[in-house]
């Protein structure tokens, strides 16, 4: 059942007060069912004690609902339980600790909704033995009867306000926690005669109703719609998250497939709907061509308003969503006849838990032959396990870390640059500055599997360059001073320093070395973050060594052939620089579909083939190869310097103006003596 303070919270997060009510006892779905190798998992976030709606031991319509649709699509529900609140959206559907919420009024705004799967009117609620015959709001009996609302701010609260009736409101309702019936509050008011006439949601309200000891009347409000805008209905879909269309796709054709069903449950529960026709999903066309191509790209997207951990990929995640549909517009918009087709499945994937459980969806439910993403940490990692347990090609789009590259398999294939690229750009870049200075090198990195192996491969490459390391050390995260790595780093007589740190690290770490007066040179690592636009502007707002050159892997400003033409499209429709993600994920689609159109085949075996058949590969970049390790080599990387001096705005010219091309880095320059 509803209740109004969930309400008022819903309609805070989406702007739709109705909807708010609605939206929290409604909330989602289903059971963790037995595991089987050919389910993917389904999770949810759902409020607990919220019956009718939800509840830990699936006994609520929504429960029921979720699970009917989970074994239309062939996946198992497991359940992330969180009360609702704005938590709910931005610290677990959009973190990632759930993908769906069941019971969110059309036209969310947070989220990406499905079909409406059915529309509950507010109802009016009195005992049987009162005498009463109510028809309307504008009934005048109201005027001396005891009022009670479901929530202040509800469709009912602000009718009855427009008709003077405020000072018959004796009571605002909402849910008691801890208990099952904690939403029956309302009715129970009704029944033990403490008001007269209880306004709240139909779900809720009717089914208490029907529980209750003492007989009871539920009717629908009317009038149902007053000017200017102000509904006594509200239709309810399903949400997940914005750009998660492939998700989206599959529960509206489950809604549409185990439509009576569903209405068969809701009448169980004595749900007031109006009626309505059974929805159509539409037609999946699928192109009529010899071959068909299908590929998931997941990638984290953002959804929702704060969140703390996924908010770190949100730039570098709309850059390759973008780059993904500067793909997509050329493939389908081909002038030439060809019998093969791409077909393009885009999910959502805030943390690596949720990045795992859409490749799975995408794989067993969609049919994909090719998955795509890898950015954010951890990610990669996840994308590549899934795609080798299930034998499909996996392209590498955004991992700079070495994770994911450790382990080598046929079907995983990375177009973003290795660590080792990075090292040697970096060094060349320093070198450029340091002239005939020699160098003295202090590798800095986490204390982490990741971060320990990525120092070796700083180590290693440094000393396969020829250059000189003295020391080096591994940090925590947490350290807020680093104190003790800039005593080593002192002692160490090093004159220059490869900071291998995460985004926020990089600029403490930088930050409080040059404030204690250090003058190495620094040589911060690009994770993808790290290159966009507006990092290296915060850096020369923040006044941390802004002096640093940085490596790109992709820079916005080149305008010859492809690389022009990409940027050129890009710009022009985004209005945003070509942030080098954006660059990685159109270049891995543009390859599958090259890789597809010379195969003739979608079995990912064939196109792993393709890659490795060391025909060169035309890109954005020139003619590259995919070498023994999987890695798109002969890539040319950016060295470009911070303009501290530029003023950052909302237009393409200040953002671009934030950093200028310094020097294009050829695989194969040799670097300065």
């Amino acid at each position: 059942m509803f209740v109004p303070n969930r309400e008022q919270q819903l309609g805070r997060l989406a702007g739709l007060v109705v909807a708010a009510l609605s939206a929290l006892a409604l909330i989602l779905p289903g059971a963790a069912a037995q595991s089987a190798a050919d389910q993917w998992e389904l999770r949810a976030c759902a409020p607990p004690q919220s019956l009718p709606f939800s509840d830990t031991d699936r006994s609520g319509y929504e429960n029921r609902i979720i699970e009917a649709l989970a074994e239309e699509m062939g996946a198992r529900v497991t359940y992330e339980w969180v009360t609702f609140s704005e938590d709910l959206i931005n610290l677990h559907f959009a973190e990632g600790l759930c993908d769906v919420i069941v019971g969110i009024p059309d036209g969310f705004e947070k989220g990406l909704n499905t079909l409406s799967y059915y529309t509950s009117p507010y109802v009016m609620v009195y005992r049987a033995d009162s005498g009463l015959d109510l028809g309307s709001l504008d009934d005048p009996k109201l005027h001396s009867l005891r009022l009670g609302v479901h929530g202040a701010g509800t469709p009912p609260h602000a009718a009855l306000s427009s008709r003077g009736l405020i000072p018959n409101i004796t009571h605002l309702y909402g849910g008691t926690a801890g208990s099952d019936d904690r939403l029956a509050v309302l009715v129970d008011a009704v029944a033990s005669g403490d008001i007269d006439v209880g306004f709240g949601w139909g779900p809720g309200t009717a089914y208490w109703a029907d529980r209750a000891d003492t007989e009871l009347v539920v009717k629908p409000i009317e009038p149902q719609f007053e000017p200017p805008s102000t509904f006594q209905v509200q239709p309810m879909t399903m949400a997940v998250r914005r750009e998660d269309t492939s998700l989206q796709a599959l529960l509206n054709r489950a809604l549409v497939a185990r439509w009576d069903e569903v209405q068969a449950i809701l009448a169980e529960y004595s749900v007031p709907v109006l009626a309505a026709p059974a929805p159509f999903a539409g037609d999946m066309q699928r192109p009529q061509v010899d071959t068909v191509v299908d590929v998931g790209i997941v990638l984290p997207v953002p959804t929702g308003g704060r969140t703390y951990f996924a908010a770190i990929n949100d730039l570098t995640g709309i850059a390759a969503f973008r780059g993904a549909q500067i793909a997509e517009g050329l493939i389908d918009s081909r002038e030439e006849a060809t019998d093969v087709a791409v077909v393009f499945h885009y999910a959502t994937s805030p943390s690596p838990e949720s990045a795992r459980r859409a490749a799975e969806r995408l794989v067993i439910a969609d049919g994909v032959d090719v998955i795509v993403g890898g950015i954010g940490k951890g990610q990669s990692a996840a994308l590549a396990d899934v795609a080798s347990r299930h034998d499909v090609l996996y392209l590498d789009v955004g991992s700079s870390g070495a994770g994911a590259r450790a382990d080598a398999s046929w079907n995983a294939f990375h177009v973003a640059p290795s660590p080792e690229a990075y090292v040697t750009a970096m060094t060349r870049a320093v070198r450029e500055r340091a002239g005939d200075q020699p160098l003295d090198w202090f590798v800095v990195h986490l204390d982490e599997p990741e971060g320990e192996e990525l120092g070796r491969i700083a180590v290693d490459t440094l000393f396969g360059l020829g250059e000189r390391v003295v020391d080096g050390i591994a940090v925590d995260s947490g350290d807020p001073t680093f104190e003790g790595a800039f005593r080593r780093l002192a002692e160490s007589g090093a004159n220059a320093v490869m900071v291998i740190l995460p985004p926020t690290e990089q600029l403490v770490f930088m930050g409080g070395y040059r404030d204690r007066g250090g003058r190495a040179f620094l040589a911060p690592y690009p994770f993808d973050p790290v290159q966009t636009r507006n990092f290296l502007a915060a850096t020369a707002e923040y006044g941390v060594a802004f002096d640093a050159p940085r490596v790109l892997a992709w820079e916005t400003t080149l305008s010859d052939g492809r690389a022009g033409d990409f940027n050129r499209r890009f710009t022009s429709r985004f209005g945003q620089p070509a942030d080098p993600t954006a660059w990685t994920t159109y270049e891995a689609l543009m390859l599958v579909q090259r890789a597809a159109e010379k195969a003739r085949t979608d079995d990912p075996r064939a196109l792993a083939a393709v890659f490795l058949s060391g025909t060169p590969l035309t890109t954005a970049k020139g003619s590259l190869v995919f070498g023994p390790n999987h890695q798109l080599t002969g890539q040319t990387l950016y060295s470009v310097a911070i303009n501290k001096d530029a003023k950052w705005g909302p237009t393409l010219s200040e953002q671009v103006a934030a950093a200028t091309l310094s020097k294009t880095l050829g695989a194969g320059d040799t670097l300065p003596q």
